[in-house]
């Protein structure tokens, strides 16, 4: 099960997503921001006008979880509907870790046998404690080669309007620039940032039956910009990572099976140098490695430092998010061994990085009565790719209020799940720290066993 000094497999589940996360403080609140997969390019004022179409409209879910004990918690999701919008709704069981193994980032490959147990304080449940299937790592030096998430690479139709809603919206700024100003030709990105959080929005300058002008290297990013465009619409094609040695973990990588999109190369500028590397992973979406420790600029060799504050902004509260948790990949049929229930069916699996900075849960469609969210993906994207992304916040009802004040449109929730949230927790024993009233006013989502609880919140779709 193991990928020395790589991502290696950490859960599975029987009937639900799995997310094995271990708690390291008193909250750990979180952020779930859904990829927008429009086939178009947003509009230039993001507050007032309308895509002319879409694949599928921007999702953010913004989950916040509260720690009760000293545990490791396996986290599963399944699909919860309101009206015609899909949710997911966590549900957690606790599972003690023997000795500093919490602590020292070893990983472990766990199973699930139900998801039928009901939380009860008083009786132990049938799914209460995950087993693992495979021991957990011995050299720890070995396994300390990611730093963590470096950014996210979008291929969209208008980088520069698609900065914009980010900027406007999430509460972004921008970071850095490549294009014609800096003497790119065929291309340009924007480079935005949020906390730790970084996203790259990458657009074609020139049509693919221009592309006889340019050198070979950029006719190849243009047929595959234009590619990517053309099957998916926006779209994440990279997600990167931030390591110590690009070349030991490039090298793990492909020894254990990997497809080398680009090998080891140092990019180098009057900043300083970057090692960078590319394998290939699920449908088109590749993962970058980056080396950084001698580099001083502002992101990467090629783009220019970006200042100016967006004159928008100032009126508008703040958005604070802290970094990427973790991001999720959607596959095709048939590429997992099947995990899945008679109903809403799938197949999933959790990698991460020895240290567990990196989390990747991977999921593959089943066969169920009922068509699952993979699949319903799957189809609306064209393939497999970034299904969300995970971000993390440290004030789950300052932001959500921030982000309705900038114009973000999140599900409303009927008032009888309040009602019978607040009956379980009362049975449960349980308190919020939170205010109950400005939870259910904000429509976030709360689920809880006896080791804490889960605040959530999803856009409309």
């Amino acid at each position: 099960m193991k990928n020395e000094n790589g991502i290696v497999p950490l859960i599975k589940a029987n009937e639900a997503v799995i997310s094995f996360i271990v708690i390291v403080a008193d909250v750990l609140p979180r952020v779930i921001c859904t990829p927008a997969i429009s086939r178009y390019p947003r509009p230039a004022d993001p507050f007032h006008a309308t895509p002319v179409r879409s694949r599928r409209k921007p999702q953010v879910a913004i989950t916040s979880l509260t720690e009760l004990g000293d545990v490791s918690l396996g986290r599963m999701q399944s699909s919860l509907f309101i009206g015609d919008v899909g949710v997911g709704s966590m549900k957690w069981w606790a599972s003690k870790i023997p000795g500093d193994q919490s602590t020292a980032g070893n990983l472990y490959y766990y199973r699930h046998k139900s998801l039928k147990s009901k939380y009860n304080k008083n009786k132990k449940t049938t799914a209460m404690a995950p087993i693992s299937t495979s021991p957990p790592p011995t050299d720890r030096n070995s396994l300390a080669s990611y730093r963590g998430y470096d950014h996210v690479h979008w291929y969209v139709g208008n980088a520069k309007q698609a900065a914009t809603y980010y900027i406007t919206r999430m509460g972004f700024k921008r970071v850095a620039y490549r294009g014609l100003e800096t003497g790119n030709r065929s291309i340009c990105s924007h480079v935005v940032r949020n906390g730790d959080i970084t996203f790259i929005l990458t657009s074609p300058l020139r049509s693919i039956d221009q592309i006889d002008r340019f050198s070979s290297e950029e006719q190849e990013q243009l047929r595959e910009i234009h590619h990517h465009l053309e099957q998916h619409g926006d779209g994440v094609k990279d997600v990167a990572f931030e390591v110590d040695s690009v070349d030991a973990v490039f090298n793990a990588a492909v020894s254990n099976g990997a497809k080398a999109v680009s090998n080891p190369q140092t990019l180098k500028d009057e900043n300083g140098e970057v090692r960078v590397a590319t394998i290939q992973t699920y449908g088109q979406t590749t993962h970058t490695l980056l080396e950084r420790s001698n580099y001083r600029g502002a992101f990467l060799p090629g783009y220019r430092l970006e200042t100016a504050e967006d004159p928008v902004s100032k009126f508008l509260p703040g958005v604070h998010l802290n970094r990427i948790d973790h991001c999720v990949g959607n596959q095709d049929w048939d590429e997992m061994d099947k995990l899945s229930s008679e109903f809403s069916a799938l197949k999933s699996i959790v990698m991460a990085s020895p240290n567990e900075i990196v989390k990747m849960p991977i999921n593959e469609p089943a066969k169920g009565k009922k068509q699952s969210q993979i699949e319903e993906y799957v189809d609306f994207y064209n393939g497999a790719g970034v299904q969300h992304i995970a971000l993390l916040t440290d004030d789950i009802i300052r932001d959500i209020t921030n982000l309705k004040a900038r114009g973000v449109e999140f599900i409303k929730v009927p008032s009888t799940y309040y009602d019978d949230v607040k009956i379980r927790l009362k049975k449960a024993g349980l308190t919020l720290h939170e205010d109950f009233e400005t939870i259910q006013k904000l429509d976030i989502l709360i689920d809880f066993d006896e080791n804490g609880y889960l605040l959530q919140l999803f856009t409309k779709v």
